[in-house]
């Protein structure tokens, strides 16, 4: 930015075209070695714009033929460029004035052509700096004004200092001389060039996706931190933006400027903070198309680079199963008004969430927190905005309406009072505020069924472990691959290395006793030895070995570390070997440390500002009430498919004589009408699980096939006789909706709710034998199954889980299945894929182009009894489905 530059005022008037404004030259470029020789034969002018060039460019660069890129440029396109952006940032935003009385009204803008002034010249790629506390200017190489993406960031630099010379000239103003407000340079700069170009707000998606956790002035992100201007813009106007620069005073934060002009609390300033950090999880910004670009972006990502999108969500770490409780891990807690965003998946058929939160108020002593829901529509963009809660232990509540398709929770750090950070503080240095959730009727992300699914397009599940496999990458028996990590590419896992967590790993070659784990992303480079990965590192291209640790929020591009040095918080270092690095090193004013100073955990630099803590306990994780799910009743439709899951893997549960213990997807029951039919199908858990439930009608006692007896209240036992096809089971009323069933087989009566009229235990289990085609149904988890007001109700499956885009029938199948498709373009090609889920071969593809119907023959596919996974495939999205065959 500014470099220093000491001054000698020559004003002179070039060509009367330009009178309006004068060219200010620095007087020390008369005694600059190379700026001495500056001449005007190799000067270019517009009309607010200067540009010099060194002799090695001649004087008609834009005719220069030689090798040397940096030797031809055009300087009326770069003035004509330069003019436009100008107008904009002038005229139309008015960030600064160029009244005839102003420097900036007087004089033009210096542009130094840099690499054209010799060995030893001028060198820098895109610079700027303000000469002699008159004008500012721009120190540039060709190749940053081919278009004006750097030149638009530079000259607001330009500008910056123009606030300080002639908009804001009080000492200290304008964010001049403070090591508080360095980052806000930064911010703002591409703030500004989004305004004239938008499509370069996305320019590093990934970086701020990756850490919206940090503190909003964190110097991590500080380029990519402009979303909250966006929304003061979309809230006060640009003026206010403006405002911050010309009414700011001495060694004041931006955000301290801002709360001051608007008069509020610091309660007021965190509202407004959480208003614009639940607009993170659609980029809810219509300020010059900004949330739309952003969203495009986001999505051009995960579909082209899914290994790009670091950390997207936020993932918590579970404390206890049984309970659903979480915390946040100290790598995602959210620091200064940066934002955690979680989304939560329903497993409650109302799709009604209630999450106690209840934060570590003795980590640090500015505490505070502001957390809610927001839903979003199937096409991702916001449905609604939940209530905002300030409490440091509340429970809330949110319920999805009918059509909405995802629920969120979003968190931020919002400090009782506010702390200023100088540049590259240091993760110990700064303020976190970890918290802990109870979640009921929901699993947040990394939790849920299929998670990850669609990443799992081709390849196959680990032997050891369970993990996903791609089938471009290679991984010995002898590694592990944890069940929810992905091992994806060209990636070469050997040895006895250990691939857990959440952990991805990409094109990387990971051998011997190598672990990666927690929620780290590795992608590319070699790593040997014994280290760790662990918690929210990513690690690029980089070389490992030794006993090295990557630990917190560390990211790396390239290097090479070894031995044992540990490099964790935010750090991005150079290769190093000994030493803990837990901050990108800055020996100034920021946290005096220098690149691989080998300075050990106990250095004041690496003591951590937050105290420690303890989870809570149960009891104090304890709702308040009981939570239940109500559910919503609702009319059968007749035709409709109802997906049936089974809920616990390693138990079985049949329909119509099939059997499919330890199998995911159970069958599918399609409703064809009529009383007969008495069965209701409820959520049971992740959003996707069913469980059938015997309907209970006063006075009549079922049989499994839905079939009534007689009328009559005095019956209270129906007995199954062999000469009957129909009675297949007894069902016992046992009052309060509840049935006990006894099974012509067993002889055993087996309780719903695990209540048990007589003197046999309660069943809690029954294995189907497929080869008796008597035995029609069984229940699993019985103790789940429990009487409600709405038990005479068959309660269907949302929409989003009826064949859901991909439909397969008859599902069970014997000799053939058919796949209809509903949930692409039509414009889409699809290409369909088989596997085998035990084996994870891939049986088939098949290109079905714009084609929506395609019926397999078993038999010719040579598909044995079996699950099989059915993925179809486009440009846009993935789904799958799974298909049982039968014997």
């Amino acid at each position: 930015m500014k470099r220093a530059l000491f001054s000698l005022l020559l004003m002179m008037s070039v060509h009367g075209l330009w009178a309006a404004k004068t060219v200010y030259i620095p007087t020390n470029w008369a005694s600059d070695t190379y700026l001495k020789n500056w001449s005007n034969s190799r000067l270019y002018q517009s009309a607010n714009f200067a540009v010099f060039w060194g002799a090695d460019a001649g004087t008609n660069p834009a005719g220069y033929t030689g090798t040397n890129a940096s030797l031809k440029f055009n300087p009326a396109l770069i003035c004509d460029t330069l003019e436009k952006i100008y107008t904009k940032y002038i005229t139309t935003i008015g960030f600064c004035s160029d009244a005839a009385t102003t420097n900036l009204g007087k004089y033009k803008i210096i542009i130094v052509m840099t690499n054209t002034w010799g060995t030893g010249g001028p060198n820098d790629f895109a610079v700027a700096t303000s000469f002699d506390n008159i004008i500012g200017g721009m120190f540039v190489d060709a190749s940053a004004t081919l278009d004006g993406g750097a030149t638009s960031h530079e000259f607001t630099h330009t500008l910056q200092f123009m606030q300080a010379i002639q908009e804001n000239p009080n000492s200290g103003g304008a964010f001049q001389n403070n090591d508080l407000c360095g980052f806000f340079f930064e911010t703002h700069a591409n703030f500004m060039r989004a305004q004239m170009y938008p499509q370069d707000c996305i320019v590093d998606l990934p970086r701020w996706i990756g850490t919206g956790m940090f503190h909003w002035s964190s110097t991590r992100h500080h380029y990519d931190a402009f979303d909250l201007l966006f929304y003061m813009q979309q809230v006060d106007g640009i003026t206010m933006v403006n405002r911050l620069w010309k009414e700011s005073i001495a060694n004041e934060h931006p955000l301290m400027t801002y709360k001051r002009l608007k008069g509020w609390t610091q309660a007021q300033l965190n509202s407004f903070i959480y208003d614009y950090a639940k607009r993170q999880v659609t980029f809810d910004y219509t300020a010059n198309n900004y949330g739309n670009i952003m969203r495009g972006e986001r999505d051009r990502i995960r579909a082209q680079e899914p290994d790009n999108v670091w950390r997207p969500y936020t993932i918590l770490k579970q404390v206890d199963s049984a309970t659903n409780r979480y915390i946040v891990p100290d790598a995602f807690a959210p620091q200064d008004y940066g934002f955690n965003v979680i989304p939560l998946y329903t497993s409650c058929s109302s799709k009604s969430v209630t999450v106690k939160f209840k934060g570590h108020t003795e980590v640090n002593s500015t505490a505070g927190w502001n957390y809610g829901f927001v839903s979003t529509n199937s096409d991702g963009t916001v449905s609604r905005y939940g209530t905002v809660n300030t409490a440091n232990e509340s429970e809330i509540s949110f319920q999805l309406n009918s059509g909405e398709a995802q629920m969120y929770l979003v968190v931020i750090g919002a400090p009782t009072t506010h702390t200023s950070y100088v540049w590259e503080a240091g993760w110990p240095r700064i303020k976190r505020y970890p918290y802990e959730l109870r979640i009921a009727n929901a699993v947040p992300e990394g939790f849920q069924s299929g998670y990850r699914s669609s990443f799992k397009t081709s390849g196959s599940v680990h032997a050891n472990g369970g993990g996903w496999v791609a089938s471009t990458a290679t991984v010995a028996s002898t590694a592990y691959v944890g069940p929810k990590a992905l091992v994806m590419g060209s990636s070469n896992i050997t040895g006895t290395a250990r691939i857990d967590g959440t952990a991805w790993v990409d094109n990387a070659t990971v051998s011997n006793s190598v672990i990666i784990n927690g929620n780290a992303m590795v992608n590319g480079g070699t790593y040997t030895g014994s280290p760790t990965i662990t918690d929210n590192v990513v690690l690029n291209s980089t070389i490992v070995s030794g006993t090295a640790t990557f630990k917190g929020d560390a990211l790396e591009f390239g290097g090479t570390f070894g031995n044992a040095v540990v490099v964790g918080g935010d750090a991005e270092i150079v290769s190093c070997s000994a030493g803990v690095y837990l901050q990108t090193p800055d020996p100034h004013t920021g946290n005096q440390r220098t690149d691989c100073d080998g300075k050990g955990a106990t250095d004041p630099t690496n003591i951590d500002v937050n105290a420690t803590y303890s989870n809570f306990t149960a009891a104090q994780m304890a709702f308040s009430t009981t939570i239940g799910c109500s559910v919503a009743s609702v009319a059968p439709v007749a035709g409709v498919v109802y997906k049936i899951t089974n809920k616990n893997s390693g138990k079985s549960f049949c329909i119509q004589g099939v059997s499919t213990a330890n199998s995911a997807l159970l069958t599918q029951y399609t409703y064809q009408g009529g009383t007969h039919q008495q069965f209701k199908v409820d959520t049971a858990g992740g959003g996707s699980y069913f469980k059938l439930s015997p309907m209970h009608v006063t006075g009549k006692v079922l049989d499994v096939n839905g079939k009534s007896t007689a009328d009559g209240a005095s019956i209270i036992q129906y007995t199954w006789t062999s000469t009957s096809t129909n009675q297949q089971w007894t069902f016992v009323d046992a009052g309060s909706g509840y049935f006990n069933i006894k099974s012509r087989s067993s002889g055993k009566c087996m309780g719903v709710s695990g209540s048990s009229l007589n003197d046999d235990a309660a069943i809690q289990q029954f294995t189907c034998s497929t080869t008796d085609a008597s035995q029609l149904f069984s229940f699993t988890d019985i103790t789940t199954i429990t009487a409600s007001a709405n038990s005479r109700e068959l309660t269907a499956v949302p929409a989003t889980l009826k064949p859901a885009g991909l439909y397969v029938y008859p599902n069970p199948a014997k000799s053939a299945a058919t796949v209809e498709l509903s949930g692409f373009k039509a414009e889409d090609n699809v290409t369909l894929y088989l596997y085998n889920v035990s084996s994870g071969k891939m049986m088939m593809t098949h290109d079905l182009g714009n084609n929506r119907k395609l019926t397999l023959r078993l038999d010719t596919l040579h598909m044995l009894p079996g699950v099989y996974l059915i993925k179809a495939s486009s440009n846009s999205q993935v789904l799958t489905q799974k298909l049982l065959i039968l014997k």
